[in-house]
């Protein structure tokens, strides 16, 4: 928004009595019969919402923040929000808060201090109606006697009018079919708006708002974070470089899962080499290896449950749309944990047999009625697999690029398969390799590579279901190497 706008909008509200007037720390608003109400004084700065503590040892990650902050050349002035997105445990919300920290501890180029703050969970649009109105009532507002929502809603047209320098923190938006009610508005030259979600919808973006995409530590920042945390720790002997480095690959690099990772290390004198090893042995679970007691810093759920909670969130989509096959993305899921996380073509999950695993199985009353179940063709698939891209349960970068999956939800996913699943997803898994093999392999030399890479990577982690007789194809695939 323009300078002129602002201007505009500020005279428009004034002439409709929607919004308070502004000098220096004092509120008045015009009547109805052109009175003025009685200033009341507000205490600057005004911070609603406590920050969340730093993590321990957490890594400052200056690129991200200067992409996250800017300035940026050619950026719009309509650009008020930046949008934080990226998968669970990425350290989105860990971000907003050291930049929070920042603008509120240190004056801009102007000399400016912070003097609005609000940071709200905005998980539930009633934490975010909540939080505008407790400011409106910090603010003095006209409106702070009202119901939450009629004070929220005041508090939303008086920002545009705040000269002073301001800043606004969604964390953890997950109603995003709620949010637009509630996105602040103003002027970038006064206001920021930080936002943090794991959704890549449509929805997050547009308006004057930017996405900033949020990845995991490189190596350098891992290891990092890992042998500060064990010597804050006093345990720097726990830290030995070659297996560090090993481990933090292993867990995909995940702020998350390090910092479980590292309070299990420090609680049992665990070293980083034997901690490997019991990783690697896919007979220890997730919970047993990042348990929830090692949650030292405040993430407040269970890797395993942070890894999967947009599963339940896009199942509740699903059951609530008659039009779709309830339980579509969990299966779909399930077969995915079985391929190599670096990548596999889609086209594996678009096969005949692939798709006959993937019917809904109707249940009691349904069997009756089984030709009304909804058929999983390619194109059911093809919107599960954009969905679940969405919801950041894996990663797709085109419609035609593989289809990658973090190594600790796979490994998260793949913990939560019942035995008895796991000789017949196996085989569909590797009879939809074999589907789509080329033939002959010199003419797509690199799909038969990826496929081969696949195959050997879904032999040992369902050993021994595809060598048992008859012995796979894929097998026989897999041995040429």
């Amino acid at each position: 928004m323009t300078a002129d706008r602002v201007q505009r909008a500020r005279m428009s509200a004034r002439k409709a009595n929607k919004v308070t007037q502004v000098f220096g720390d004092q509120y008045n608003q015009t009547g109805a019969d052109d009175e003025q109400t009685i200033p009341e004084k507000v205490q600057w700065p005004v911070w609603v919402g406590g920050l969340p503590h730093p993590a321990s040892a957490f890594q400052r990650r200056a690129l991200v923040e200067q992409e996250i902050i800017g300035p940026h050349v050619g950026e719009s002035d309509d650009i008020l929000c930046r949008v934080l997105v990226g998968d669970g445990g990425v350290g989105k919300t860990q971000l907003a808060a050291s930049i929070a920290r920042n603008q509120r501890d240190t004056p801009d180029a102007q000399g400016r201090r912070l003097e609005l703050l609000v940071w709200t969970d905005a998980s539930d649009p009633e934490l975010i109606t909540a939080s505008y109105a407790r400011a409106a009532r910090k603010l003095c507002l006209p409106e702070a006697n009202e119901s939450d929502h009629a004070a929220a809603e005041g508090f939303l047209r008086w920002l545009p009018t705040m000269e002073l320098r301001w800043l606004i923190v969604l964390d953890n938006i997950t109603e995003l079919r709620h949010m637009e009610s509630w996105w602040p508005d103003g002027h970038h030259r006064n206001g920021t708006v930080l936002a943090t979600t794991r959704h890549r919808h449509a929805l997050v973006s547009g308006g004057n708002r930017r996405l900033v995409p949020i990845g995991l530590y490189d190596d350098e920042q891992a290891t990092a974070y890992l042998y500060r945390r064990l010597a804050d720790a006093q345990r720097p002997r726990l830290f030995e470089q070659k297996s560090a480095v090993e481990l933090v690959g292993t867990l995909g690099h995940l702020p998350l899962a390090l910092s479980h990772a590292a309070a299990y290390m420090i609680d049992r004198g665990c070293d980083t080499a034997a901690y490997l090893h019991l990783f690697r042995d896919t007979r220890n679970q997730l919970p047993d290896l990042l348990p929830v007691e090692a949650d030292t810093d405040s993430y407040g759920q269970p890797v395993a449950t942070a890894l999967l909670l947009s599963l339940k969130s896009l199942e509740a989509r699903e059951a609530s749309e008659a039009a779709g096959a309830p339980g579509l993305s969990r299966s779909l899921l399930q077969l995915i944990a079985l391929m190599d996380p670096i990548g596999h073509p889609k086209d594996l999950w678009m096969t005949q047999r692939a798709l006959l695993h993937l019917q809904p199985s109707p249940k009691g009353w349904q069997r009756l009625f089984i030709r009304r179940a909804p058929d999983v063709d390619s194109q059911a698939v093809e919107n599960a697999l954009v969905q679940l891209h969405n919801y950041a349960l894996i990663n797709q970068d085109t419609a035609q690029s593989p289809i990658r999956l973090h190594a600790l939800t796979r490994r998260a996913i793949f913990d939560g398969i019942n035995a008895g699943q796991l000789p017949v997803l196996a085989r569909v898994a590797a009879d939809a390799i074999l589907d789509i093999w080329p033939h002959p392999e010199e003419g797509n030399s690199e799909l038969a590579t990826l496929l081969r890479t696949n195959a050997a990577f879904l032999i040992k982690e369902t050993h021994p279901h595809l060598l048992t007789e008859p012995q796979h194809g894929c097998v026989r695939k897999v041995g040429r190497e």
